[in-house]
């Protein structure tokens, strides 16, 4: 025989997986689109002309994204969780839409604007709404598996952007949200209840008094800014500049960049899974400083790669770095979460993520400059060296002393982003100091 209490538990667990599943689907939706849409570009330049507009396409969409993300934090500690995570999936939806249906790229880009501004409630709100409801152990485990969502839509997202394009055209590459954004909305509107108003007038009160700044005179805040910054920054690192040594400087084509890229992919969301479960009984510092090292040993063997290494030497540092990315991002969200009160969790949140899109973009750019200072001083007066070399047309027509000088040049510039891109790590690894050795869990 249920008796009532436990009925109502059994209920108020149905609830939470839906709201959970809710969540699950916008992030999809949001990290999907940028692997699909950037199969599906060569597509869309053939059709839309303007590639040197080429780049806007995504740098708009981050742009905006970023600016967007500290709103929605506030929105969503001030106003609701419910109406900053339908506000924003409504706009990403309808910028999805009129990707669809733009018969230019400018057309295009600022459609995409619209799509970033929408985007950037996504993730954090949805992360918020999972903190909420999930306490103790259990955020740790669910927080984790929503960052296998990324993962699963790294690999999906290349096959489907192919598929979509072959089959029906590249409008249904925005289109194909709209039925997965309706979802999330549909099951968030039917089980997630949050406290009344009268019931939460105090707390909006105090959370409009609560600034960033203010937040981030707490530690743990802090350290997940930082950290958060640091990985996104050492990422860049990886995913931007692996490919062009796999294929300029060894010359073992895409298919081995892809692997090195895939191989990280998978490895992120197992590692996150992994950290998940592990946190509340290792604690914050030791994931943190077991993800600090596991990034810092794989950007460090990519900076050590040569003509002789093997694939299992790539393989290896692309999955240590995809372990310590995993592990990082997990514990730095957990652990905010947890410092932070109901009141304030959705802008600090919002920081974590604000701070790696930062760092993503801030790296990338410190990594190129690193590049191109380190091509000067190994190639001085030669034109283009990284382009000669992945432009297969424009290899094949050096010289064979000449291809080996530019090569080594590019190498040795690319050692240099990959040690850069492991000091990032050691700076992750390091911010772990700054976390108690046992964070007790918000209620």
């Amino acid at each position: 025989m249920i008796m009532p209490d436990e009925s109502a538990e059994q209920l108020a667990r149905s609830r939470r997986r839906w709201v959970l599943l809710a969540c699950l689907l916008a992030i999809f939706m949001s990290a999907i689109e940028a692997t699909i849409v950037g199969t599906a570009m060569p597509a869309i330049v053939a059709q839309l002309g303007d590639v040197a507009l080429l780049g806007w396409v995504f740098s708009a969409y981050l742009v905006a994204q970023a600016v967007a993300i500290p709103f929605y934090g506030r929105l969503a500690d001030v106003r609701g969780r419910g109406l900053a995570f339908t506000s924003g999936v409504l706009i990403f939806l309808a910028g999805s839409i009129l990707c669809g249906f733009a018969r230019s790229l400018p057309q295009l880009i600022a459609f995409r604007i619209l799509q970033g501004l929408g985007a950037g409630a996504i993730m954090p709100v949805a992360m918020t709404i999972v903190g909420d409801i999930y306490k103790g152990a259990e955020r740790g485990r669910v927080q984790g598996a929503l960052s296998s969502v990324w993962g699963i839509a790294a690999v999906i997202g290349p096959l489907l952007g192919v598929l979509i394009v072959n089959t029906t055209g590249w409008p249904l590459v925005f289109w194909l949200n709209l039925p997965v954004g309706v979802a999330a909305l549909a099951l968030l509107a039917m089980f997630f209840h949050e406290p009344s108003a009268a019931s939460t007038s105090s707390t909006k009160g105090s959370a409009k008094g609560a600034s960033f700044v203010t937040l981030l005179r707490n530690p743990i805040m802090i350290a997940g800014n930082l950290g958060s910054f640091a990985i996104g920054a050492a990422m860049m690192g990886v995913i931007v500049f692996m490919p062009i040594w796999v294929q300029g400087v060894d010359g073992a084509g895409t298919t081995a960049a892809a692997w090195g890229l895939a191989t990280l992919s998978v490895v992120w969301p197992v590692a996150s899974t992994v950290a998940g479960r592990l946190l509340d009984r290792l604690g914050n510092r030791r994931i943190a400083f077991a993800g600090g090292t596991a990034l810092t040993l794989g950007c460090a063997l990519l900076a050590f790669l040569s003509a002789e290494s093997s694939l299992v030497w790539l393989l290896a540092g692309s999955a240590l770095t995809g372990a310590g990315l995993g592990m990082c991002n997990t514990t730095y969200v957990v652990a905010v979460q947890a410092s932070a009160s109901q009141q304030t969790r959705a802008r600090a949140t919002a920081s974590v993520s604000f701070s790696r899109i930062l760092g993503s973009g801030l790296g990338a750019a410190a990594l190129g400059t690193i590049l191109n200072v380190s091509i000067e001083h190994h190639l001085p007066g030669v034109t283009d060296p990284v382009e000669r070399l992945m432009d297969y047309s424009r290899k094949a027509t050096l010289a064979p002393a000449d291809l080996a000088a530019i090569a080594s040049g590019v190498s040795a510039a690319l050692h240099q982003v990959f040690i850069a891109a492991s000091l990032f790590g050691l700076a992750a690894f390091a911010v772990g100091w700054l976390f108690p050795r046992k964070v007790q869990h918000t209620r």
